[in-house]
């Protein structure tokens, strides 16, 4: 189960990072991971694309169901994965877990369970949405350009200081 204490510590770690693209992939459920790393960067994904879904799509229900899946993959997420994840895999986690807890009603806490999921033991295939895997990208760094670069200020101590 992820903790909030997890998740703060990974957000204190880490940092942020920008710009998706669009590739199609498959779900966490049927792929083997061979690291944690792995694992975190797999969950990474998954957490950014539902966010992705969840911020474009205008059905109540599937938003809920989304919401809902990203709870679920939090909880699939291991503690001792945070020691071995890279930066922008943990961005990812703790931005996502962020953005949903503004929707659970339980805030950071989670989602209410209802009463299919206490009786399945919060596990209903049926409430998965497949949704794309987004990529994250980041932007090409550039030099500013004349119009971007500040104004030459002024001393302050010219105007203090006569010589």
């Amino acid at each position: 189960m992820t903790s909030p204490r997890l998740v703060l510590r990974l957000a204190c770690v880490r940092r942020f990072l920008l710009a998706p693209t669009f590739p199609h992939c498959q779900s966490r459920a049927s792929t083997a991971f061979s690291s944690d790393a792995a694992l975190c960067r797999q969950t990474a994904k998954v957490l950014y694309s539902l966010e992705r879904f969840h911020r474009q799509n205008s059905s109540q229900n599937e938003r809920r169901k989304v919401e809902r899946q990203a709870w679920r993959e939090l909880q699939k997420l291991p503690d001792a994965v945070a020691d071995s994840a890279s930066i922008h895999d943990v961005t990812d986690i703790v931005a996502a877990w962020c953005y949903f807890s503004r929707f659970w009603a339980l805030g950071m806490h989670g989602p209410e369970e209802t009463a299919d999921e206490k009786q399945k033991g919060g596990l209903l295939e049926r409430n998965y949405i497949d949704v794309p895997l987004v990529e994250r990208r980041a932007p090409k760094a550039r030099s500013p350009t004349v119009d971007e670069a500040p104004p030459p200020r002024a001393n302050p101590l010219d105007e203090v200081i006569e010589f």
